[in-house]
């Protein structure tokens, strides 16, 4: 049986192609996990059963990845992502300001959300964008070649998504 709070994800996620879609459970404060390059909530599914006891968890699928599509008309920036997961926090409707918890793009993210104020407190996990001026060249190359796959072998990096080791 599905439970009211995922039937109201799923039909939440599916309103609005600018709202993130998201997986939720337990009740709380509300935390909201943000997932590295090329992943989607489901990253977090290991420590999503410790957190929940005593929180409202929410994991969302950043735009571009997951089951959220990626944005439109506009490229795909940290300010603009971040724009969509205000938007979409928004569209929650917490009642309290959210803590951040974020990986790698995630964690790039949720920085990027504590200086518009957006969240209570932040945990960045090795995140992305410290560099001063550039990326170190690998982070071109790594971009480069996921995005090459995802448009030329969409099936099979769908599939490589399931696999565990690249979780």
């Amino acid at each position: 049986a599905v439970s009211r709070r995922t039937w109201l994800a799923r039909l939440h996620s599916r309103r609005s192609e600018s709202v993130w879609h998201y997986r939720e459970t337990g009740s709380g404060r509300p935390l909201i996990l943000l997932h590295g390059l090329g992943m989607s909530h489901t990253a977090w599914n290991a420590v999503i059963p410790y957190l929940c006891s005593t929180r409202r968890v929410i994991a969302f699928d950043i735009a571009g990845f997951g089951s959220t599509p990626a944005l439109r008309g506009t490229p795909p920036t940290p300010a603009h992502l971040v724009d969509g997961l205000e938007q979409s926090i928004h569209e929650l409707g917490l009642e309290v300001a959210p803590d951040l918890v974020g990986n790698s793009l995630g964690g790039y993210l949720a920085l990027e959300a504590a200086t518009r104020n957006i969240a209570r407190t932040v945990v960045a996990i090795s995140p992305a964008g410290l560099w001063r001026e550039h990326p170190p060249r690998h982070v071109k190359s790594v971009i480069g070649s996921l995005r090459f796959m995802a448009r030329h072998f969409p099936a099979a990096s769908r599939a490589a998504m399931h696999l565990s080791l690249l979780r």
